[in-house]
């Protein structure tokens, strides 16, 4: 990250209330594809003190170099290793992506991420970031009856193909 783009991204958190820091927007970007060593930068700027400002970085810095938004799923896990709270990684998330819109880049998602917004949402924070956290699954339903999957047949099919097909099948 040269010393213009570093400027740049300074000035976007100054005039937003925040903290940029280079040294963490480069691990991230460093470690974009393989998160590995998030967890470090993260603890490298402080997780309990301004982890807000150390995602936003890091999602700063690699939007800068890459074009696009990470992946959120990518870095969530890392950051809960690294001792970020949930709401802390999920504000941090959604202001860096601000900060770089309003500095007029364009927050695309990553090619990966089949979304529509890079924004998390208050859902996204219930149903995808929370399970990480909390380490709660969500159980699986119940396998499916006979009965279920011949009466999702004829609805599909119809009686007489079904019928049909049992008899072939005997």
């Amino acid at each position: 990250m040269n010393n213009t783009t570093t400027t740049k991204l300074t000035a976007i958190f100054t005039s937003n209330g925040a903290t940029f820091n280079r040294a963490c927007a480069v691990q991230g970007i460093k470690h974009h594809d393989s998160c590995d060593n998030i967890v470090d930068a993260i603890h490298d700027f402080g997780s309990t003190v301004n982890e807000e400002d150390a995602i936003a970085s890091i999602v700063a810095g690699v939007t800068e170099e890459k074009g696009h938004a990470p992946n959120h799923l990518d870095f969530a896990t890392r950051a809960k290793e690294a001792g970020v709270s949930l709401d802390g990684f999920y504000k941090g998330w959604n202001a860096g992506l601000k900060y770089m819109e309003d500095a007029g880049y364009c927050i695309d998602t990553a090619p990966s991420v089949q979304r529509k917004s890079a924004y998390l949402t208050k859902q996204d924070k219930c149903n995808t970031l929370k399970p990480i956290w909390t380490g709660e699954k969500k159980g699986k339903r119940a396998p499916r009856t006979m009965e279920q999957i011949v009466a999702s047949l004829v609805k599909q099919h119809g009686k007489k193909a079904v019928a049909k097909a049992v008899e072939n099948a005997a």
